[in-house]
């Protein structure tokens, strides 16, 4: 989804120069890009000092506006300005990046957002994500999780208070996780990527940056007597992919290896210094590649015996609607199986997931969270995991044969089919394109089960130039279904 950052609007530039004013810095100090960004980090969430956004995880943003339905930085900012510095709701992640994407820019620090995929939070600063569980497979909160995705930023500037060689890119969060240990507060960086990548500590906030990217995953069962025995530790699962928008095109950049060596090379174990953990039962936990909401599905779990002799085994399987934080809610199905396994052999359990058993369960992001735990006849278990996010219809988007043309009114036809076994109401499509062209709505009357969703956007082009037109559907039963196409506006 493109984001616009509105950079040459004037409640953008009077919202940041209100945001310098509540900063305490001193005149002296604004000469200072570190100190300057370092407070700006601070100063788009609310935490401590009436910033911009009111982050909101929960699902329930009535009457303000949802995370999801921001396209961009101005009329945040513009809002937060005109009501004289009060926060506006709601924001989450990529909300925070955008914004304070555009509040760095208008400064004239170069930067950039950041997508980092299976995002560690690490509470405890010791660049491991505990996870445990019960022997019946039930999760027990230990702080520390695991998001399915997180966006940040990163601004190119010299570090004159760090050795020589750690200038550069630098990391910037304004989302609200944990309060900083390098002088409080809920904000993160400037934190030099060289040093996350070196796994050096230095200011700022460092230790939590390679956690985020780099953390080990150590899985405990707790028995129960309340001992806790070490199941598994996953040194690959978490920042699985680090990228950002290309120069000049919408290509996605990958730079994992701006944040991390090699996973398993000895430079990267030596930077995280991390165990491995031997286990005489193997857990895997598969489904269908692409799962399109609304349809049914099935989880299979694989259980390898990796001893000589045959076992029992006990195995329970476990699905839960999940944020994108990784925060699980109620439970979508649950079953459990008696297998035997002979030794050196593997032997499989399924779950048949249907429709209607998550739709009503299914929360921000559509994401399921399952957990297979397995307890053999000898006293030892293991336990898995497994997020699906389920995949949602793209719309397709038809363009007027002539093209688009300034100032010349333009139809598009837009449509997709209800994945749904039940009917869509106050349906509604929305075009937009950044400055380029006029936003436009159409609103759709029911749409019944598995047929086409269609519809006519009728806009005027009013900039020419090349631009991203992207189209959002929402309703009460689907929403945030989303289309996007490149087009060139010609003159007249």
């Amino acid at each position: 989804m493109p984001w616009k950052l509105a950079l040459y609007r004037e409640a953008t530039f009077n919202a940041v120069l209100l945001l310098l004013r509540k900063a305490p810095l001193t005149f002296e100090q604004r000469r200072s890009v570190v100190l300057v960004s370092r407070d700006m980090s601070a100063l788009v969430n609310v935490q401590d000092d009436s910033g911009v956004l009111v982050g909101n995880w929960s699902g329930n943003y009535t009457p303000y506006t949802s995370p999801s339905a921001w396209r961009g930085s101005g009329k945040i900012l513009r809002e937060y300005w005109e009501s004289g510095g009060e926060p506006v709701r709601y924001g989450q992640c990529w909300v925070f990046s955008g914004v304070l994407l555009s509040v760095l820019r208008v400064l004239g620090i170069p930067s950039r957002s950041i997508t980092n995929f299976n995002s560690a939070h690490d509470t405890e600063f010791n660049r491991a994500i505990d996870r445990y569980y019960t022997e019946e497979g039930e999760s027990i909160d230990s702080g520390d999780s695991i998001w399915n995705f997180h966006v940040w930023n990163e601004a190119w500037m010299s570090r004159p208070d760090l050795p020589p060689g750690f200038g550069g890119w630098q990391v910037l969060d304004a989302t609200p996780q944990e309060e900083s240990p390098q002088g409080g507060g809920f904000r993160l960086g400037p934190c030099s990527l060289r040093a996350v990548k070196l796994g050096q500590r230095m200011n700022y906030d460092v230790e939590f940056v390679i956690s985020e990217v780099n953390a080990d995953i150590r899985t405990y069962i707790v028995k129960e007597n309340g001992e806790k025995v070490l199941s598994r530790v996953n040194t690959s699962h978490v920042g699985k992919n680090i990228s950002t928008k290309a120069v000049g095109s919408s290509a996605v950049n990958i730079v994992t290896n701006e944040y991390k060596f090699r996973e398993g090379s000895a430079s990267e174990r030596a930077a995280l210094l991390a165990s491995e953990v031997q286990s005489e039962v193997e857990v895997e936990i598969s489904v269908d590649k692409e799962v399109l909401v609304g349809h049914n599905f099935t989880v299979v779990v694989k259980v390898t015996n990796k001893t000589r002799k045959s076992h029992d085994y006990r195995v329970r399987i476990r699905g839960r609607a999940m944020l994108y934080t990784g925060i699980t809610g109620q439970v979508v199905k649950s079953s459990s199986a008696n297998i035997t396994v002979r030794g050196s052999q593997s032997g499989e359990v399924s779950l048949t997931v249907n429709a209607a058993d998550y739709l009503k369960l299914l929360e921000g992001g559509n994401f399921i969270h399952f957990v297979a735990m397995v307890n053999a006849d000898n006293d030892v278990s293991a336990v898995e995991t497994h997020n699906l996010r389920l995949k949602t219809p793209d719309i397709s988007i038809s363009l007027p044969p002539e093209g688009l043309k300034l100032y010349q009114p333009a139809s598009l036809e837009v449509s997709f089919r209800n994945p749904l076994s039940k009917t869509l109401y106050n349906g509604r499509f929305e075009l937009r394109g950044e400055t380029y062209v006029q936003p436009a709505t159409v609103t759709l009357p029911p749409v019944p089960p598995r047929s086409l969703a269609t519809g006519v956007l009728t806009t005027i082009p009013v900039k020419k130039g090349s631009v991203e037109l992207v189209v959002r559907f929402s309703s009460n039963q689907l929403s945030d279904i989303l289309g996007d196409v490149e087009v060139d506006i010609a003159g007249p």
